[in-house]
């Protein structure tokens, strides 16, 4: 949940921009982490902040 692609991912869907093809290119665990991120978008509510005082906030840790 704390790599770049994740929180890229979440940002997009919490925008409301489309699926982005091109993040992760070769490295398929990057892919994954950006798609698992809008996943996450999609699952808690869009009040919920996925980072507090700089820690993932752990209801959003308990969704996944």
């Amino acid at each position: 949940m704390s790599t770049d692609e994740f929180e890229r991912g979440f940002r997009d869907a919490r925008k409301g921009g489309p699926f982005d093809w091109r993040i992760g290119g070769d490295d398929i665990d990057a892919a994954w982490d950006y798609e698992r991120g809008r996943l996450l978008a999609h699952l808690v509510p869009l009040d919920m902040p996925l980072w507090i005082n700089g820690k993932l906030n752990p209801k959003a840790v308990a969704r996944v």
